[in-house]
């Protein structure tokens, strides 16, 4: 009798254990304790954290650079007036963080309704000496979440740090393994007596790094195109974005920690972007050799490099000369000027010429007038050197060492 093949009922229960403990596994790898779902979710909680905490400790940073210059609101005051926290105290102390003014957009946590569920909280603590500390916490089902303390209004430690950093004196600030020098060109004092919110501002005694080019060299009466006047338009009106964006690339790691930011001479010390809203219409300028394609609009002149220039000149009143570089360097004013001469009109970008001090007027658009040039336009390139200003970090400011001369300046400790 011929025997039929088959699977026997102990290796079907056998089959059938194995992929139970398989499915088991498996389960508790998606939906376990450690598992991918519970991991995932761990992660966006850490990350959400980290935001909340990150962003408030750039809340504390801004409101020290304005209170370094302007001594006034407290923290408490100047996050209720940012919308980042309650106006009042919940019911179980602590003001509740607006995690949307904060960060700029719902966070997957921070969005409970009561006072301890699902809910972030600034709380202060008032210590023996009259200091006050404030601690940042998050508020779940698993109970309260410390992540981390800002020190909060020191008042006392404010002018012994601040002093520091007077007009004049100089700053060694690390860059890349090496340093720049620098002179402190605004500090608290400046602030109070102007009324001004610039913080504690340094400006490099040399330039940096390559020539910068502005502007598109084209004559529209020797071969010079359209398009090429048109590169010309384009690279002058977005002269001042370009400056600064070249001055920030010097703030890194290397730094980061000492100062907050840089801007290019000349700017305005607390809006450095800012430029003229007014347009000139080159073609309606002149009567002959305009261009056709591409826009004829340029940005008109403005008064930035005035504050600036303005302090240099107190600066140099007092025994402090920054005109010069070390290196006896051209440099950019990131503001744009016009002047008229015999032959026509002349916009163009400011820049300082060493050894002189009144800024010059270069790269931009001569518009010709006279007989022989019969009115046409022409644009020039021209290349020269930055001189980057920087913003001090102000929770730095005591965190450092030195007489502040050229001998022994300012130097950051660890």
């Amino acid at each position: 009798m011929k025997r039929e093949k088959g699977i026997t009922l102990v290796a079907l229960v056998v089959t059938i254990v194995i992929l139970i403990i398989l499915a088991v596994i498996s389960i508790n790898a998606v939906f376990g304790e450690n598992g991918l779902i519970s991991s995932t979710e761990k992660g966006e909680v850490e990350y959400t954290h980290a935001t909340v905490w990150e962003r408030m400790e750039m809340a504390y940073s801004d409101y020290w650079a304005g209170k370094v210059a302007n001594e006034k609101k407290d923290l408490i005051s100047y996050l209720q007036e940012k919308e980042i926290i309650g106006t009042e105290q919940t019911s179980n102390g602590g003001y509740k963080i607006n995690t949307v003014a904060l960060a700029g957009a719902k966070l997957a946590l921070g969005n409970g309704t009561d006072d301890q569920n699902d809910v972030y909280k600034l709380e202060e603590t008032v210590e023996a000496n009259g200091d006050k500390t404030y601690s940042v916490n998050y508020y779940g089902e698993s109970g309260p979440r410390n992540l981390g303390v800002l020190e909060g209004d020191k008042k006392k430690d404010l002018p012994q740090t601040a002093s520091e950093f007077k007009v004049g004196k100089y700053v060694q600030l690390p860059y890349n393994g090496t340093t720049i020098e620098c002179v402190v060109m605004y500090d608290e004092e400046y602030n109070k007596t102007n009324k001004t919110n610039y913080g504690i501002q340094m400006i490099a005694t040399d330039v940096v790094g390559e020539n910068i080019g502005i502007g598109n060299d084209c004559d529209l009466t020797q071969g010079g195109t359209s398009e090429q006047m048109q590169l010309a338009v384009e690279s002058y009106n977005s002269a001042i974005e370009t400056l600064n964006n070249e001055a920030k690339k010097y703030v890194n790691e290397s730094n980061n920690m000492y100062v907050t930011s840089a801007r290019c001479v000349g700017s305005v010390p607390n809006d450095p972007y800012s430029e003229s809203k007014d347009l000139v219409n080159l073609a309606e300028k002149a009567t002959s050799g305009k261009w056709t394609v591409g826009d004829t609009m340029i940005k008109d002149v403005d008064s930035n490099s005035n504050i600036d220039f303005l302090q240099m000149q107190n600066m140099k009143s007092l025994g402090v000369d920054i005109f010069d570089t070390t290196s006896k360097s051209n440099y950019w004013v990131s503001s744009r000027a016009q002047k008229t001469s015999g032959a026509g009109e002349y916009y163009g970008l400011e820049y300082f010429l060493s050894r002189t001090y009144n800024p010059e007027t270069i790269a931009g658009f001569s518009i010709y007038s006279n007989f022989y040039y019969k009115n046409f336009y022409r644009s020039n390139v021209a290349t020269n050197k930055l001189r980057p200003i920087f913003i001090v970090n102000p929770t730095a400011i005591d965190r450092v060492q030195g007489e502040g001369t050229k001998e022994d300046p300012l130097i950051w400790t660890e």
